[in-house]
């Protein structure tokens, strides 16, 4: 066969490029010994190679690997069958073919013979057939844990378990820095002296030497038998191109200053000093002192952690902050990063003066100007929120008393998962939808985004007496399990006329649910321990008021389609009117709130028809 030696300069070696290689598959070269032309010296890179006895033992458990899975006759048959059936009609209705259909179907019985008889006549070869050594349940530790990498200050205990039947004569670990380049060999142990366990347990240990923070740290394990020519086996089966890799991470330290916000997509938000609309990064200075961090780092790469030195002088204030533009233009200033956010996702990075790392953060598909932010400002977790370019990311919490309540709806709850259903969720309308009969309700409640876990909006009243007439309303978003919502998202109902500390009876109305009154009056404002739990038969006022779930839960009756709080033929006629209507639409009649008004809706109403709510909640 025909091959060109590329040399390789990263790693220094001769590489084989082939690029004829049909004469081997001749019948009449079947019998071709593994080493064939070996001992030609007119074939010099097979003459050199295989006849030193280490690379020979090398390319023979490669071929051993090739044996077993490409001209497994399991595995090769199947591919070949796949290719038939992949281009068989192309070839029987191609009308310049040089062979009949006939032919090419002839053919494929004879190739899947040639590999099977090629395989059997290379496993009758006495250094072919050699039984090399087992190896198996490979795995690497350090101080952070298994498979855990080790920081740059900490070795890499590797472990491999080997067996054979011809005894072992030597197991090695080979490693090496980066994702180019030679190899280093060490040998392994099963000595109970190299983190492998009790000696002689046939587990091998060896330690990869500390690496560089943000290195590419790739490794195998040989394994040599205790025959004459040291037969040897691999894992990966592939190595050296197929092997493990572990990266280094730098060692961390604490630190006041933190990454803050930061904005991978910058549209309108805010321009840098040159007009331009670039990403942007916030640090924030947790501290009461300011604190230099000229010749600090910042990157988006873990592989080279000092991508970008933040320009010496660089001081924040207390509690303050700083922008760099990650825009790769270092012509439009000191502040200016010499790599850029991916909106797509990735790793940002913040290093100290010696290269360890004080804050990092993965960086998810972000939406255009809105920024990636911690909540609470400087400590908490990243959210997506409208951007707060250099000020507080903690949203100002409104003034008022906050009612925590839980309800569920019978006509979009499923005992099963305990949730409530999301049908309707890409039609709820942002803006509170009781401002019409009989609710006549003005609030201008409105929602910036409604969440995926949103099942509806719900109207809530606070009574001084569980007959009086309210004091205040306020529209609440309903979250899937059951928990009322403003409609900033936050959890519990924010009243902004009640008085803290006083008792209040609260009552939950929906479009159409029968709606329900608190059993006693609640102290406000309330916790999430101490939420008003309307799933609770106990704190429901009335008799037979709610309707009682299979998984032992209440929930508000489904079918008051007119809201009036009671279940009659009106409501049938506004479910009559509405059934067959268009779909996805946000309809009274549909009680289980899946975009539809069908006879699902009229099964919930009529088995709760006749039911009356007290006389304090109906209109």
């Amino acid at each position: 066969m025909d091959y060109y030696a590329y040399l390789e300069a990263e790693t220094n070696r001769l590489t084989p490029l082939e690029y004829d290689g049909n004469t081997v598959m001749d019948p009449s070269h079947i019998t071709w010994s593994a080493f064939y032309n070996a001992t030609n010296a007119n074939y010099p890179l097979l003459n050199k190679i295989l006849n030193v006895p280490q690379w020979r033992q090398r390319y023979l458990a490669h071929l051993r690997t090739l044996i077993e899975t490409e001209m497994n006759p399991t595995a090769c048959n199947t591919i070949i069958d796949n290719y038939v059936a992949h281009i068989g009609t192309q070839v029987q209705s191609d009308p310049k073919k040089i062979y009949t259909y006939t032919q090419f179907q002839n053919e494929i019985p004879v190739l899947k013979n040639f590999i099977n008889n090629r395989r059997t006549n290379l496993l009758a070869n006495t250094e072919v057939a050699q039984v090399a050594p087992t190896i198996s349940n490979v795995s690497y530790s350090s101080p952070n844990g298994m498979w855990s990498p080790p920081n740059d200050a900490q070795t890499a205990d590797v472990t491999a378990q080997v067996t054979s039947s011809n005894g072992i004569y030597r197991v090695n670990l080979y490693y090496a820095n980066g994702l180019v380049g030679n190899f280093t060999p060490l040998q392994m142990f099963d000595d109970g002296a190299h983190n492998d366990g009790a000696a002689g347990d046939g587990v091998f240990g060896g330690a990869i030497p500390t690496q560089a923070a943000g290195s590419w740290v790739r490794f195998y394990v040989e394994a040599l038998a205790n025959n004459t020519p040291k037969s040897a086996s691999y894992y990966p089966a592939g190595a050296e191109h197929d092997v493990m890799i572990y990266v280094v991470p730098p060692q961390t330290t604490t630190s006041d200053v933190v990454i803050n916000e930061v904005m991978a997509s910058n549209s309108t938000t805010m321009p840098d000093e040159a007009g331009e609309y670039d990403d942007w990064i916030e640090l924030y200075n947790k501290s009461a002192n300011p604190i230099n961090i000229g010749g600090y780092y910042l990157s988006d790469n873990p592989t080279n952690l000092d991508k970008w030195q933040i320009p010496t002088g660089t001081n924040i204030p207390a509690f303050g902050y700083v922008i760099f533009w990650a825009d790769e233009d270092s012509s439009q200033g000191p502040m200016h990063a010499n790599f850029k956010l991916s909106a797509s996702g990735e790793t940002l990075l913040l290093m100290n003066n010696n290269l360890q790392m004080i804050d990092s953060v993965n960086i998810g598909q972000q939406t255009t100007d809105l920024g990636y932010a911690r909540v609470p400002n400087g400590t908490g977790s990243f959210i997506i929120q409208d951007p707060t370019f250099m000020a507080s990311n903690t949203p100002v919490v409104p003034v008022g008393v906050r009612a925590h309540i839980k309800v569920l709806l019978q006509g979009a709850y499923n005992p099963t998962t305990g949730l409530l259903n999301t049908g309707l969720n890409d039609i709820i309308p942002s803006a509170q939808p009781y401002n019409r009969a009989p609710w006549a309700y003005n609030g201008d409640e409105s929602a910036t985004s409604i969440g995926n876990n949103i099942s509806d909006w719900v109207l809530v009243e606070a009574r001084e007496s569980s007959n009086g007439t309210a004091l205040e309303r306020r529209a609440a978003l309903l979250r899937n399990d059951g928990v009322l919502l403003s409609p900033d998202g936050t959890e519990g109902v924010l009243f902004s006329t009640l008085t803290a500390g006083n008792s209040y009876y609260l009552v939950v109305r929906h479009r159409n649910h029968l709606a329900v009154l608190s059993n006693n009056a609640t102290v406000l404002p309330n916790t999430t321990a101490t939420a008003l739990d309307f799933t609770d038969y106990a704190n429901v006022s009335g008799s037979n008021q709610e309707a009682l779930m299979s998984d032992g839960k209440y929930a508000m009756y489904a079918g008051d389609f007119i809201a009036n709080g009671v279940m009659s033929v009106l409501d049938y006629n506004l479910y009559a009117t509405q059934a067959g209507s268009a779909p996805n639409q946000y309809l009274d009649g549909d009680c289980n709130l899946d975009k539809n008004v069908t006879v699902g809706d009229y099964n919930l109403y009529q088995p709760n028809a006749s039911i009356i709510g007290i006389t304090e909640i109906r209109y």
